[in-house]
């Protein structure tokens, strides 16, 4: 938990990183973030809507100061904008930020190939252009939740206005959170070369692909090279348990890589090249795998890490499932790929949970 008035996302991503360091992969990250003091009632909440969706970039559910919604006045201008948050938000997941000026942050969030954008400006009013190619059934709202008209696209391309107050633009379809994906995986190839403790100590292997993503962008790897990632995270658990990597270079390299491989099955989706092998026995494969691993688990205490990857092979999967359903086909199969590369790091992790318990 960070106690912090306003934080900004390299505060809760240090706070991460601090937590992979020490082994703890996927652990929640709350923000207690409490109001600005500064500014009128109104600005208080626009400050609201920003934060939010702020701590939601960094991975972090957002605590509330309650004075914001509720106070001895009556309720706070923060009430309106929560609710038009929580009705036009219904059921979206963070899926990153669209590539901008300084002055000006779209953060996207996505629930199947629906998405909404969220804009603001850090300075004044200003125009800016989207490029909305093949998008459909678009909606613009204020940070209130009401309708505002929708200025005619011009050659795929959407003019808006967009001030210090958010703004929320939906629509269906089009490249909105593959545009987001691509920045995203980007920015993980980086980070991850940029390790504390030597990237040079990863696999070498990893390196070269990291390397390629980093200086060419995710759609410069293929099929083969994608699969390939899936490799090194029961390599990466290995070397973990074998004492060839520490944990605070382990933990987060493979924290890191399962961020940037669900980014590129984004991608994958995109390309749209089917995969060899059906769903269904995709998810069988991941099914043995952790049926394997209760079965060979520790009777100790000390088995955080493999309860860990357990959970979220059963995560990525239900979430194949999801995608299968609603007709995203190739990013379910992706995922599955994901899944199964995490459920065969199991078989280290238990390993390493039963030398733990001697």
């Amino acid at each position: 938990m960070l106690d912090h008035a306003a934080p900004e996302p390299d505060n809760l991503l240090a706070l991460r990183d601090v937590a992979e360091r020490a082994g703890y992969e996927g652990l929640l990250l709350v923000s207690l973030s409490r109001s600005v003091e500064r500014g009128t009632l109104i600005e208080q909440g626009q400050w609201l809507v920003k934060q939010i969706v702020q701590n939601l970039s960094a991975g972090a559910e957002s605590t509330l100061n309650s004075e914001l919604i509720l106070n001895g006045q009556g309720f706070g201008d923060g009430y309106v904008n929560l609710c038009g948050m929580a009705n036009r938000l219904r059921g979206m997941a963070y899926a990153g930020e669209l590539d901008w000026s300084s002055s000006v942050r779209v953060q996207a969030l996505r629930a199947t190939d629906r998405w909404i954008l969220v804009l603001w400006s850090k300075g004044g009013a200003q125009d800016i252009s989207l490029r909305l190619p093949k998008a459909g059934d678009l909606t613009l709202t204020d940070v209130r939740n009401n309708p505002i008209q929708l200025p005619a696209l011009a050659n795929d391309t959407l003019t808006l206005r967009v001030g210090p107050e958010p703004i929320y633009l939906g629509g269906k379809g089009g490249t909105v959170f593959v545009d987001a994906a691509r920045r995203a995986a980007r920015q993980e190839a980086e980070a991850l070369l940029e390790l504390k403790d030597g990237a040079k100590r990863l696999p070498a292997e990893m390196n070269d692909i990291l390397r390629t993503i980093a200086q060419k962008g995710a759609g410069a790897i293929d099929r083969r090279t994608f699969l390939t990632l899936m490799n090194l995270f029961p390599a990466l658990e290995e070397a973990r348990q074998k004492g060839k990597l520490p944990d605070a270079l382990a933990v987060p390299a493979s924290a890191g890589l399962a961020r940037l491989v669900r980014n590129l099955c984004v991608l994958e989706n995109e390309r749209g090249e089917p995969f060899l092998e059906p769903l269904q026995e995709m998810l069988a494969k991941c099914s043995g795998y952790t049926s394997k691993s209760l079965t060979g688990a520790s009777t100790q205490d000390n088995r955080n890490r493999q309860d860990w990857l357990l959970g979220e092979v059963a995560r990525l999967m239900a979430e194949a499932k999801q995608l299968e359903e609603a007709g995203q086909a190739t990013e379910a199969n992706a995922v599955a790929a994901l899944a199964e590369g995490r459920a065969r790091a199991l078989e280290f992790a238990v390993q390493e949970e039963a030398a733990a318990g001697k």
